[in-house]
C-alpha cells in the first residue's frame, strides 16, 4: 500500500524555480570568466605573435604559424635517407 506522503505530488514552488535560474546564470557566468582566458591562450599560441601584440586575435587565430609547431612536435617525419634499418 502506497503513503498518503508518496501519493502526495510535489511541485517546485516559485522560489526553486527562481533560485535555479539564478544559480544557472551564476554558472554560465563563470563558466564564461574561466574559459575564456584558456581560449586565448589556445589561440595565442597558434598565431603570429605580432598579430597577438596588435590585438588581431580577438576570436580567430590570425596569421598562424603552425610551421613552427611542426618543426618542435615530438612526432618527427623521417626521410628514407635518414632512416637506419
Amino acid at each position: 500500500m502506497a503513503s498518503a506522503a508518496a501519493r502526495k505530488k510535489t511541485s517546485a514552488g516559485m522560489s526553486d524555480k527562481t533560485s535555479d535560474i539564478i544559480l544557472v546564470a551564476i554558472c554560465a557566468i563563470a563558466l564564461i570568466i574561466v574559459a575564456y582566458p584558456l581560449y586565448y591562450v589556445l589561440v595565442a599560441s597558434v598565431s603570429d605573435p605580432y598579430d597577438v601584440y596588435a590585438g588581431k586575435t580577438f576570436c580567430c587565430p590570425a596569421g598562424s604559424r603552425w610551421t613552427a609547431t611542426r618543426r618542435y612536435s615530438p612526432i618527427r617525419r623521417s626521410s628514407p635517407a635518414s632512416s637506419t634499418p
